[in-house]
């Protein structure tokens, strides 16, 4: 069962029961591509790494063909791979083609219209490894079956979009450099951060802070940047500089709060060295003793989790208890922070 696996689960192959597929994998999909006022009607969709019931999703004609363009009526959707998808099929976790025209026929044949990649389905004089045209010189793939791919993108993602019409008639030719961090979009941007902060609990009323309370901001996230962010945030966020233009938990709230606010970091996102953590932490409990309210800021960053490495166990990293135990045994009021993306567990801090 796909959802019984802990590691790895993104390059593994599943035996999956029809029962099963189609009672509790499938379903979100199957609404996603509904073309009624019910469903999304997606255009495009993407197969990953993972294999299902013998054969690797870009590879997977039974999911592809039989399932998202009959049974579901969409043949127009187009398939793009993940990138480096249909090369992982030649990987020896895989083991599905023996090459890279056996990997891009495979691909092809099973409904997979774009190789994300650039690679075995683009000739080797445009930066590919020429799996492809190799695979339709030895007969392995049809023309028409290129053809339908081709048709496929194009019209979904060229014509639909209006990208080969004339300029004076396209919308996103009109877009300006002022629509760039435009108060329309900071106002989404702050509308957005504050529908995915949710309390949990508020005991003793602690929240709103009164004016003149004292904080002490402390934890890897009081001063953390970079860790702010999705896994999947690009460079150039700032211009002229990497994380610079955006604050850190801890510079927020000396910004906003019209009290005494002191930032210690206190604790690495990870760091698992007491030696190397004691003096950090001697800082961080010495401004906690001095506040009215500590506000505790655990949770794990881009290193604890990313694509392709998953995390063991959903407790918080390195000595982040442990510190949020010396925190919580000064006995001063103590908001919890929690950044993370994937789950973590603090039970033990709540049962003491």
């Amino acid at each position: 069962d796909a959802y019984s696996v802990e590691d790895g689960r993104g390059y593994r192959f599943y035996n999956i029961l029809l029962f099963d597929l189609f009672d509790s994998y499938l379903p979100q999909f199957a609404t996603g591509f509904r073309v009624d006022n019910r469903g999304g009607g997606a255009l495009a969709t993407m197969c990953s790494y993972v294999g299902v019931n013998g054969a690797p999703m870009c590879a997977n004609a039974y999911l592809l063909q039989n399932v998202l363009r009959h049974h579901w009526g969409r043949p127009d959707v187009h398939v793009q791979s993940d990138c480096g998808a249909i090369g992982q099929m030649m990987t020896d976790a895989i083991r599905f083609a023996k090459n890279g025209s056996d990997a891009a026929a495979k691909a092809m044949n099973a409904g997979c219209d774009l190789d994300d990649g650039d690679l075995f389905f683009s000739p080797k004089g445009a930066g590919g490894n020429g799996g492809l045209l190799e695979a339709i010189s030895r007969g392995a793939v049809q023309e028409a079956r290129v053809d339908e791919a081709v048709a496929r993108v194009l019209t979904n993602e060229r014509f639909r979009t209006g990208l080969a019409d004339p300029l004076d008639g396209q919308v996103y030719a009109t877009i300006g450099a002022e629509a760039v961090n435009s108060t329309a979009h900071q106002q989404a941007n702050l509308d957005a951060a504050q529908q995915s902060i949710v309390l949990l609990r508020n005991d003793g009323d602690i929240l709103p802070f009164a004016p003149d309370t004292s904080l002490a901001v402390v934890g890897p996230h009081a001063i953390s940047k970079r860790d702010l962010l999705a896994g999947y945030a690009v460079d150039q966020l700032c211009f002229g500089a990497e994380t610079t233009c955006w604050p850190s938990i801890g510079e927020a709230f000396a910004a906003l709060h019209p009290g005494a606010v002191s930032v210690v970091g206190g604790v690495g996102m990870n760091v698992s060295n007491e030696t190397d953590a004691r003096p950090g932490i001697a800082n961080a409990l010495a401004a906690a003793q001095a506040a009215d309210v500590v506000v505790l800021c655990l949770g794990i960053g881009g290193e604890e989790e990313y694509e392709g490495h998953d995390r063991p166990h959903t407790r918080l990293p390195g000595l982040q208890e442990a510190f949020a135990r010396a925190i919580l045994a000064l006995g001063k009021p103590t908001i919890l922070v929690l950044v993370n993306g994937g789950i973590v567990s603090f039970d033990n801090l709540l049962l003491g």
